[in-house]
């Protein structure tokens, strides 16, 4: 498994919010062949959802993409990228604040379970970045891009 450099994780962030109106096609042309499918269990008439639990994958743990369908008001969407354990300990808390500064939100769920990331939100003018680190504030964990 690769361990993944802050440079590298940054880079690829911006690398996702340069395109914002994701597909599946598109998604897979930035993540590779993860085989997302979509899940008849979450979508529904506003949203399709699209999953892939990446086994193959070195690096990703599991990828969710939200779509919205025409009956949708608004557009938005949703990716979710989870690392597998170890890909993003070089990426901690004091790295993501480095690179994009205060967070607008600092999330702790005090009832959350223990393996519960904690949360920095940045608000960007097409929607919102969460960076996901563990307890321990040292390894990124996940990463959602909100699109408005």
């Amino acid at each position: 498994m690769p361990v993944l450099k802050s440079e590298q994780i940054f880079v690829f962030v911006e690398r996702l919010t340069e395109n914002i109106q994701y597909t599946v096609v598109g998604v897979e042309r930035l993540l590779g062949p993860i085989g997302l499918q979509k899940s008849s269990e979450y979508s529904d008439d506003y949203f399709e959802i699209y999953e892939a639990r990446c086994d193959d994958s070195t690096w990703l743990k599991y990828v969710e993409l939200g779509a919205p369908t025409a009956n949708h008001p608004s557009g938005g969407r949703l990716l979710i990228l989870d690392f597998k354990a170890g890909v993003g300990r070089e990426v901690g808390l004091e790295e993501v604040v480095l690179q994009y500064g205060e967070e607008d939100e600092f999330e702790i769920l005090p009832e959350a379970p223990p393996e519960e990331p904690y949360g920095l939100l940045y608000s960007r003018s097409w929607g919102q970045i969460y960076f996901g680190v563990t307890r321990d504030f040292e390894e990124l964990v996940t990463i959602t891009i909100h699109v408005d």
